[in-house]
Parts: C-alpha cells; structure tokens; sequence
C-alpha cells in the first residue's frame, strides 16, 4: 500500500497493518508533524487554549484533564450510578485504605513546605527580589528562597516575605555551610 507523506509530499509504501498509525516517511517528518498538531499529539504548550483546562474529577478528589472527560462514553458521563461509584470508589481507596499507606508519616516539616502557602510566599519573595539573587546578582537559574531567621527557629516569621531573601544554589551552600557535609557538595579537603 502506497500514501503520501503530509510534510513532504513524497510517496512511500506501508504495511497494511500500520494503516492509519504510520502517517510520515521518516521520523524527521514525523517531528515535524507533530509539532503542527499539538492537540492530536498532547505537546500543549503555556499559552494554548488546552494548556491549564481542568475541571474536579470524580474520583479522589483529584483535578481532571478535559480530555480524560472527552474520552469516557457518553453513557459514562451522564450516568449518575457510574459516577456515584466511581466517586465511592475514590474514597475506599485514599488515606488508611490506599494499598500504600505509610500510616501518615510526612514529616511536618515537609507537609509546611509543600504547602500552598510556603509556595505563595517563595513566589512573593523571588517576585520582590526580581527574580536575582542578593548576593552575587545571578539571575532566573537556581534560585533559592532564603529565611534569614531559620524556618526550624522562628515558626512565626516562616510566611513572612520580609524574612525572606532570594539566593542562587551556591550562595546559599555558602550561607548554610551545614547544607552539602554529605552530598556531593561537600567541601573539597586540602591535602
């Protein structure tokens, strides 16, 4: 079987089994085919119309691409016993009964900084900085937000965008020297 390629109108053969998934001569066009159609391929990119549209599933609580919802079946979608089930299932399967559920061990410390809050406030501080670090002027590449009085020490200043400084990677290390004893970090030793 014969078909035409669609970026470069050259004529090629296929198998009669790949009819219908092979649709370029070679995988450059194949690139460049699916650069020109994003939305068949998913390469949303910021700013496309599909990019950040999400809507609350109905299981685990969780958000929902549109085109997860545009692939159920129609009977799917209306039907109310599918998806009060599938609503009930979601919670049968979350916390205590998730097949692996650790018994809630996540730290506090790693609960607060994934928190919304602690990300607001990086973005406030980094926003205030102009996106530069303080102490050297780097700018936009491995940037840190700092607290000048510690987050462990100072629980009450820990949102607080005035106790907050951005920093790079390195500056930071150099702040914290505790930061990197055992990493690949660490300090290179004099001989």
């Amino acid at each position: 079987m014969e078909i035409e390629c669609p970026i470069c109108h050259k004529r090629f053969k296929i198998r009669p089994s790949t009819k219908g998934r092979r649709v370029c001569c070679s995988r450059k066009c194949y690139g460049e085919y699916k650069r020109l159609f994003p939305e068949k391929y998913n390469l949303f990119q910021k700013g496309h119309k599909n990019y950040c549209t999400r809507e609350k599933s109905f299981w685990l609580g969780k958000e929902m691409g549109e085109n997860i919802k545009q692939n159920m079946s129609e009977s799917h979608k209306n039907n109310p016993k599918v998806l009060k089930h599938l609503k009930e299932l979601g919670k049968k399967q979350s916390g205590k009964n998730h097949w692996n559920w650790k018994g809630g061990i996540t730290d506090e410390n790693r609960l607060l900084r994934r928190s919304e809050e602690y990300k607001s406030w990086r973005l406030k501080v980094y926003q205030r900085d102009n996106w530069t670090c303080q102490k050297c002027g780097k700018k936009l590449k491995n940037l840190v937000a700092h607290h000048k009085k510690s987050f462990k020490d100072h629980p009450e200043l820990r949102f607080d965008v005035s106790n907050g400084q951005t920093l790079c990677r390195s500056c930071h290390k150099k702040v914290h020297e505790e930061i990197g004893k055992q990493t690949r970090w660490k300090k290179k030793q004099k001989k």
